[in-house]
């Protein structure tokens, strides 16, 4: 979910987005409560569309100011499952996907799924595969990055890719798309559209960072999350203001959070970032002026404590 901010305008901790995840539940909880779920409508968290309430990635996505979709967990396909996903990233939009670890099946404590990844990028033997969304082509290939192992990519092709536990645990790949079953295992996907924006005024905002993981531990010794907020480092964000039209005035706003929380194991605060009326409601956030003279991009620089939150809207200056 970080990346998928990232890519519309906003950054936010590994400490945060557990706590924006699971708001009220301690980062160390030994049921392992505190963590960001998949489910039906942010609803189900694994264990189907009426399950136990615990998926909020809806909810998680909503709190960061950004709009989403859900895969339909109904419909139990696996591979129109992936053509889903396929029709969202080759959109634009980011996906988040749950997968099997291909590790025995009595090693794990999740029936239905084990981890969640982000998918990056679909590529096809031909543009006309590539945009043929009303088909299964096995030879389509997915690539995940796995935000537990540093940012590492991963590839599949679609054929490879949907394996039941059992399969998944003799396989070779380290990774599977679980087989949906009736009644016992569903698939699940959120896709980040964008940003919360009812007047659709705001132009595009990508960040990229200096660096790929945040230092400080944020995992005990024992493999589960600290109790305190660790130790904030130094992060450099590169904002990059996007579409913009040569001589015309834009407003550039920025909207903090997190930087009063302390360090208990509650402690988060999301920035409130408007969902329109930009100019209107901007009177909280920095504003910053740009008027580029040519080209179509405006690009900054800004270093922050790495337990800081920044979340950028752009807009026309005759915006509302």
């Amino acid at each position: 979910m970080i990346e998928a901010s990232m890519l519309y305008g906003g950054y936010l901790s590994q400490w945060d987005m557990r706590g924006n995840a699971s708001p009220k539940v301690p980062q160390n909880d030994k049921n392992g409560k505190s963590q960001l779920l998949l489910g039906s409508d942010g609803k189900a968290g694994g264990l189907g569309p009426n399950g136990d309430g615990q998926g909020n990635a809806v909810k998680s996505a909503s709190a960061l100011g950004l709009t989403s979709t859900v895969f339909d967990v109904s419909i139990q396909d696996s591979q129109k499952y992936l053509m889903w996903v396929k029709k969202q990233v080759v959109s634009g939009n980011p996906v988040i996907i749950a997968v099997y670890f291909n590790i025995p099946a009595n090693a794990q404590n999740e029936d239905e799924y084990d981890h969640i990844v982000t998918v990056s990028k679909i590529t096809s033997s031909s543009t006309a595969n590539l945009n043929d969304f009303d088909n299964f082509h096995e030879d389509d290939v997915l690539t995940f990055e796995d935000h537990g192992k540093e940012l590492t990519q991963v590839s599949y092709s679609f054929g490879d890719f949907i394996k039941t536990r059992a399969e998944a645990a003799a396989s070779d790949n380290e990774y599977s798309c679980p087989k949906a079953v009736k009644g016992s295992v569903w698939n699940y996907a959120i896709a980040l559209t964008g940003v919360a924006d009812k007047g659709k005024d705001t132009l595009p905002i990508t960040i990229t960072t200096n660096i790929t993981e945040e230092p400080s531990k944020t995992m005990g010794v024992d493999g589960g999350y600290v109790a305190t907020r660790p130790s904030a480092v130094p992060v450099t964000l590169s904002v990059t203001v996007h579409n913009l039209t040569p001589g015309v005035k834009y407003n550039l706003y920025t909207f903090s959070g997190g930087d009063d929380v302390g360090s208990g194991a509650l402690a988060y605060q999301i920035a409130t970032v408007p969902t329109g009326n930009f100019n209107a409601n901007g009177k909280k956030a920095k504003k910053q002026v740009i008027q580029i003279q040519s080209g179509s991009t405006f690009s900054l620089s800004e270093t922050i404590d790495s337990d800081e939150m920044r979340f950028y809207r752009a807009v026309l200056a005759t915006a509302p």
